[in-house]
């Protein structure tokens, strides 16, 4: 972590803490080598609690130590330390020969001890920054979802150098904020970029509610699908016969799109299959009509007409003006004073008639004369208009 204190036309100190862990000496050549500065030297109050307050067990070098004047603790710039009160209890001991400064955060508040200096501890550095030094910021940054679309650099080498303003714009789809697309970061003069929130992608929040159906999905940012299908007995309008749901996507704008264009509507299941008999239908839509026709052989029961209808109704049923089935020939006609013989009454199937006793039919002289009646494809017993003749 990485802050900067007392700005004054860009000049600035600057402080950085790293968990790398190494002994005093050693920390110390690091924070020359790395910021041409020094191990950070707490003279400004509540710094380190600042620099280290996602770690606050931990213990971190500072630029203090008794390496000089044993017993006597200065620091780096070689001025004596003047708050005894930061000490933790018991520290420095008399006579130690741990000369070298560590901070530790406890109760919200910096903390000193003293330990041996070929402990390897994390370190604080500190450094001046400053507009026309030789600070310059690392590379910049990555944003996630977002493209870099200006660099204005510092006209010095064309260098990342502190005022260096670089601006980012979101991805279609996102934002840094709400309605906001465009975000401009600086190089501060510490060498380290101004802050940037990540673009963050368009939020539709929950899916409208479509009467009678069911929404299915997993995400509702931009991009996200949900789907709708419609609750058992309702189907979509208009049907789909390769889909049985709708989609709707959240837009970049925050939009459910097709929210207006789902509708689940009564249906009825399809048609019911009666015995002896087709059904023809295109629809299962409230309104919709099944038409019904006999196979070959059978007739409605009434006989009467040789199609009959069901509407599917609001309540998602099919219903009729009257109950009806396909039937075949019936009971073949009675004759007066005559015998029928038949096993079956359905199509094709024979009745054979003959006159009682003393009868004949008309036209004949056999009095064992038969005649057959057939069932047709109409339902109808088709024979021969005789009638038995005769009698006492």
């Amino acid at each position: 972590m990485s802050i900067s204190l007392d700005t004054d036309n860009w000049t600035e100190s600057c402080y950085t803490s790293t968990l790398d862990r190494l002994n005093w000496i050693n920390a110390s050549l690091n924070c020359q080598r790395v910021y041409n500065g020094r191990l950070m030297m707490l003279k400004t109050p509540s710094t380190a609690t600042r620099l280290v307050i996602d770690n606050p067990g931990t213990l971190y070098w500072i630029g203090l130590s008794s390496t000089q004047t044993p017993g006597v603790f200065r620091w780096e710039d070689g001025m004596p330390l003047k708050n005894d009160s930061l000490w933790l209890y018991g520290a420095p001991a008399p006579g130690s020969q741990k000369q070298c400064v560590y901070v530790k955060i406890q109760d919200d508040r910096e903390r000193y001890s003293n330990e041996d200096c070929s402990t390897e501890l994390p370190s604080i550095c500190e450094f001046e920054g400053g507009r026309n030094g030789s600070v310059v910021c690392n590379t910049l940054p990555v944003v996630p979802n977002a493209t870099l679309t200006n660099v204005t650099s510092d006209p010095l080498q064309g260098q990342l150098r502190p005022g260096t303003r670089a601006t980012y714009a979101c991805d279609y789809g996102y934002y840094f904020s709400k309605e906001v697309a465009e975000w401009t970061i600086e190089c501060k003069s510490c060498g380290w970029w101004s802050s940037i929130p990540p673009c963050t992608a368009v939020d539709c929040l929950t899916p409208p509610e479509v009467p009678f159906a069911a929404a299915s999905f997993e995400s509702t940012t931009f991009g996200a699908v949900v789907a709708y299908t419609c609750n058992v007995g309702y189907r979509l309008l208009p049907p789909n016969s390769s889909d049985d749901t709708r989609l709707m996507q959240c837009d970049a704008f925050g939009s459910w799109t097709n929210s207006s264009e789902i509708v689940c509507v009564v249906h009825c299941e399809d048609p019911p299959t009666l015995l002896r008999s087709t059904v023809y239908w295109n629809s299962t839509m409230v309104g919709a009509e099944a038409l019904y026709t006999c196979d070959t052989g059978f007739v409605f029961n009434g006989r009467n007409g040789e199609r009959r209808y069901m509407l599917c109704d609001d309540s998602g049923n099919w219903t009729a003006d009257t109950d009806f089935y396909c039937e075949h020939c019936g009971a073949p006609p009675r004759l007066a004073h005559a015998t029928v013989m038949n096993g079956s009454t359905t199509y094709l199937e024979a009745a054979a008639y003959s006159c009682e006793e003393g009868y004949r039919f008309g036209g004949t002289a056999d009095p064992q004369h038969v005649v057959t009646f057939i069932c047709d494809g109409q339902g109808e017993w088709i024979g021969a208009n005789i009638s038995c003749e005769g009698g006492a």
